[in-house]
């Protein structure tokens, strides 16, 4: 609500401003109503509500299923990528992932990003260039978590608006019931992308919806038919720290540990590939608009049978009832795992949580350990309770589908069981876990 009312005041300001009067270029746009060629696999309708079920781009050819299978469970979860305190899943941010001269290619620039963007929500600001007095034209980006229903509460859907636009893509005023300003959405793998677009003027009438929402279906699409870049090594963020309470020492040599390698996935599944789009890293078109798209791993259902085998567990209990944690932050699965093993390893017990819970919240992770052990920097440790036993201790780390906390209790016949020994052997468990083949994961991000 607060976002939606920041956007509209943005926008109202907007009509004092002196930006151009010339239409956006449609040369370098996707198909408007100029007919224009439309980017393949991307469906144009003239209905303005073809239906938000978006079937248009569920078309992932066998080959890049293959390509997915054939990975690890660490690549096609983006395992190494993320830093224990990061959102690994954050809303779309136009600002900061597109890049001036692309911006220039649509005959846009940035005005002003959003100083107060977090991980769920962002707001670019953009100009029409070249710069003119009359109208004031405005273009505002917003990518958040909304539901649609919070979305349009002080809204008016724009069912009647004849345009050429995809289906998966639907159209609502935020000013009703004066339609100066429409806005485009969608739905994506990082969140509910919408562009607003208005024309401001105290001389002329304001222009019809047709003409609005067409530009602001048109700056949409133009933004996912772009190349995602690398980023620059100016523009690149500085590494995140690890916290100083977690830090890991030189490795030190363990014979229990040769799953651990310490090197990050050779490839994650969202790199910045040749030819890959926004549209393709974005999952332009394969969600419903009122869907939640944080879409958490879930262990116990993507994991085969044989595979736990493969690592001497079995599932001792299938996967709890979904928790449902709110359309921000998708729902929460646990695993709970025995050992199979009937040597070193008898007797361990192992549960999997994977949610989208903040790092170190209020009811999580209070006690972060100081252990020295054989893992890579993105492997945290931590006791979620103060009196956790000896034996015990929980090893994580962020994925692209979620944070995964692996909880290990070593068995009886683990000789003098201590914390190191417990968190090293969380860490080989849930470095095991990396290595297998993602044969039994859903492909839903990057297709």
């Amino acid at each position: 609500m607060m976002l939606k009312k920041h956007v509209r005041v943005v926008l109202a300001a907007a009509s004092i401003v002196l930006l151009s009067s010339c239409a956006l270029p449609t040369s370098v746009l996707p198909q408007s109503a100029s007919g224009d060629p439309q980017p393949s696999g991307t469906a144009q309708s003239q209905d303005s509500d073809g239906g938000d079920s978006g079937t248009d781009a569920k078309t992932a050819d066998a080959g890049k299923q293959d390509s997915f299978a054939n990975r690890t469970v660490g690549e096609a979860l983006e395992i190494g990528k993320f830093s224990p305190e990061q959102h690994s899943q954050p809303a779309f941010d136009p600002c900061s992932e597109v890049t001036e001269e692309q911006w220039k290619s649509l005959g846009l620039r940035v005005n002003r990003a959003d100083d107060g963007a977090t991980g769920l929500f962002t707001t670019c600001a953009l100009k029409v260039i070249p710069e003119q007095t009359e109208p004031a034209q405005s273009t505002i980006i917003t990518g958040n978590f909304n539901p649609l229903s919070k979305e349009l509460e002080k809204g008016e859907r724009l069912n009647d608006v004849k345009i050429n636009k995809p289906s998966y893509v639907y159209l609502y005023s935020s000013t009703k019931p004066y339609r100066d300003v429409c806005s485009a959405g969608t739905m994506t793998n990082q969140g509910r992308v919408t562009v607003s677009y208005g024309e401001f003027s105290n001389k002329v009438a304001p222009p019809s919806a047709e003409k609005t929402c067409q530009k602001a279906v048109d700056v949409l699409e133009g933004i996912f038919n772009l190349p995602v870049l690398p980023p620059t090594a100016s523009a690149a963020p500085a590494p995140q720290a690890t916290p100083t309470s977690q830090s890991a020492p030189t490795p030190t040599t363990s014979t229990a540990s040769p799953s651990v390698s310490g090197a990050k996935p050779t490839k994650p599944a969202d790199s910045a590939s040749a030819g890959e789009t926004f549209r393709q890293k974005l999952g332009v078109g394969k969600f419903d608009n009122d869907e939640a798209v944080h879409k958490t791993f879930n262990p116990c259902k993507e994991i085969t049978k044989k595979q736990w085998e493969s690592l001497k567990l079995k599932v001792k209990s299938g996967e709890q009832p979904t928790l449902k944690l709110g359309p921000d932050q998708g729902d929460a699965y646990e695993c709970f795992l025995a050992s199979t093993d009937e040597g070193e390893h008898a007797g361990e017990a192992v549960k999997i949580a994977v949610d989208y819970l903040d790092f170190l919240s209020s009811d999580i992770g209070k006690n972060i350990v100081n252990i020295k052990a054989n893992k890579p920097d993105y492997v945290y440790f931590y006791d979620k309770n103060s009196d956790l036993a000896e034996d015990e201790c929980t090893a994580g780390v962020v994925t692209n589908r979620g944070r995964l906390n692996l909880t290990l209790r070593l068995g009886e016949k683990a000789a003098k069981p201590t914390k190191e020994q417990a968190c090293q052997q969380a860490a080989d468990r849930l470095m095991a876990i990396s290595n297998l083949k993602a044969e039994g994961l859903d492909n839903v991000l990057h297709k």
